[in-house]
């Protein structure tokens, strides 16, 4: 791979520098990331770095060389929940994969850079400029099952667009996936909310988003990618029970809950910015959510199964109690966009149009049910990719001349 000259700049507890020299620049495709080593204190950071060159693709870390995955998975099983380590096998697979960081365990948590380089050079400003982004995280509650399968089974495809960047994060929450599969093979394979939710810390990984220096490892993700990418949606892959959760009159009713006591089908929260003074980027936002809503409702299996839950739902929750059990039917299509726009977004850039949160009964899903959720999942990605190919804006220029030079600048509408 030609000679690395790697020297150590400074450290401390949160931060490493670090200098890094080639023989050829334009050879190599890097990619960094510093994290905290929670269970390992060594040293209090770490740097993982992955080098590629054409074919060869080597992954090092402060420590030395890490160990080389090999996956001995066989056929794919799109049917039953996905653990780690067969995620990680499907990740290898993928071209322009690496490791991030790693869980409070030791696993490691991976991203998939689905790009058509059109330069020798791997640059993801570059990419951004020339073409719309999508960024995905999954399994940021592990029990929650089905995102990584329709994640994965959509980026494997041989047909995926070659006018979208795809980014995503397969398995966000990888010691919580481990600990969901183990409950499910050995006490109750339909158990919903229990310890698979949350990291090995016991804690909701959301919580750690915005930390400056997070105590989960795996709080570093998410912000990595989103202001790498600075992607044009972001969808935060999600689930819920696929059946009776919570009873009205046992005395247990916690709050954050209360409006998944019975499954009410397939719905999204749907989050924007609303800008006062650039009217078009809010307009913008409710096309994408017109146009979405309005692709899932025409799908005859989704509609189907939708209107059996939406009208269940009304009858036993949302007519008794509309404002703890609401329903915002878009197009014959369950979409929380009218609180949820005005809270703006918690995690993703301003310059992204929208952020959602889809919401499919996966609860413990497997066979027949988990088959059906990974059709509907490839549609709502194809529906949010179908807007983008549609509406894509060519890249501009900007001229600028001084006394001294000619500055050009190339840069891409987004609305």
């Amino acid at each position: 791979m030609g000679k690395v000259n790697y020297e150590i700049l400074g450290l401390d507890k949160e931060r490493l520098w670090a200098e890094l020299k080639f023989e050829k620049e334009d050879d190599f495709i890097l990619y960094s990331r510093a994290f905290s080593r929670i269970n390992k204190m060594k040293f209090p950071v770490d740097l993982i770095l992955t080098l590629k060159y054409k074919d060869i693709k080597k992954t090092y870390s402060i420590h030395g060389k890490l160990p080389e995955f090999k996956c001995t998975g066989g056929v794919r099983n799109w049917s039953e929940p996905i653990p780690p380590e067969d995620a990680e096998c499907q990740v290898s697979f993928m071209k322009y994969s690496y490791p991030v960081a790693e869980s409070f365990l030791g696993r490691r948590i991976f991203v998939v850079e689905k790009v058509t380089a059109t330069t020798p050079r791997y640059s993801a400003s570059h990419f951004m400029r020339e073409k719309p982004a999508i960024v995905f995280n999954a399994r940021q509650h592990a029990n929650e099952v089905s995102s990584t399968t329709y994640l994965l089974d959509y980026l494997l495809s041989k047909k995926l667009p070659e006018s979208i960047n795809f980014i995503a994060n397969p398995m966000e929450n990888p010691d919580g996936a481990a600990i969901a599969i183990m409950m499910i093979k050995k006490e109750n394979p339909l158990h919903s909310l229990h310890a698979g939710r949350y990291n090995a810390l016991g804690t909701d990984i959301g919580f750690h988003l915005k930390e400056f220096s997070p105590y989960a490892p795996e709080g570093y993700v998410r912000p990595y990618m989103l202001s790498r990418w600075m992607p044009d949606i972001h969808l935060n892959l999600h689930g819920y029970p696929s059946h009776e959760w919570v009873h009205q009159f046992t005395g247990y009713l916690p709050f954050p809950y209360r409006n998944y006591w019975i499954p009410r089908g397939h719905f999204f929260y749907f989050s924007s910015q609303e800008n006062p003074i650039n009217i078009t980027f809010s307009n913008t936002s409710l096309k994408i959510l017109k146009f979405v809503t309005t692709q899932l409702s025409r799908d005859k299996k989704i509609n189907y199964l939708n209107k059996i839950f939406y009208n269940r739902y009304f009858r036993w929750a949302n007519r008794w109690n509309p404002h703890a059990f609401k329903m915002e039917i878009e197009n014959n299509y369950n979409a929380y966009w009218k609180t949820e726009r005005r809270i703006g977004f918690k995690t993703s850039p301003f310059s992204t149009l929208v952020s959602e949160v889809p919401e499919y009964i996966d609860e413990t899903a497997r066979g027949k049910l988990l088959d059906y959720l990974k059709h509907c999942g490839e549609k709502y990605i194809k529906a949010h990719a179908d807007y983008l190919i549609k509406n894509r804006k060519k890249p501009d220029y900007i001229f600028n001349e001084t006394s001294f030079e000619i500055k050009v600048n190339k840069y891409r509408k987004r609305w």
